[in-house]
């Protein structure tokens, strides 16, 4: 009876934990498309120009307000930071221009810092 006890606690285990999605399974690309329309206008993927030219990042998107980030690793996000900079979940990294209305940086902000926690 214990092994069955044991099975089931790991099945269950495994259920919740295939619902689970990191940081690393998040795509900028489609965390802001309807959300933050308003708030990072003329948004584009810069991946091709920017990673691997500029920085060691995996995605990088562009907009008026400011240029974001997404890194493979802590440490590649880490020696990308500058001053400034905004990090978040560890591998991403906002670089706001400035002038852009705090509200703004901080819904956007909340929309990555959240991205992919809930189904």
């Amino acid at each position: 009876m214990k092994r069955w006890s044991f099975a089931a606690v790991l099945i269950a285990t495994a259920v919740l934990l295939t619902g689970c999605r990191t940081a690393h399974d998040v795509e900028l690309r489609y965390v802001w498309d309807t959300e933050a329309a308003e708030e990072l206008t003329n948004q584009r993927d810069v991946t091709e120009t920017v990673c691997g030219a500029q920085f060691d990042c995996v995605e990088a998107w562009q907009a008026d307000q400011g240029l974001f980030l997404k890194f493979a690793s802590k440490q590649d996000a880490d020696a990308a930071l500058l001053e400034g900079d905004v990090l978040i979940r560890e591998i991403f990294i906002i670089r706001w221009k400035q002038d852009v209305p705090s509200e703004d940086k901080e819904y956007v902000e909340y929309m990555l810092r959240n991205s992919g926690t809930s189904e």
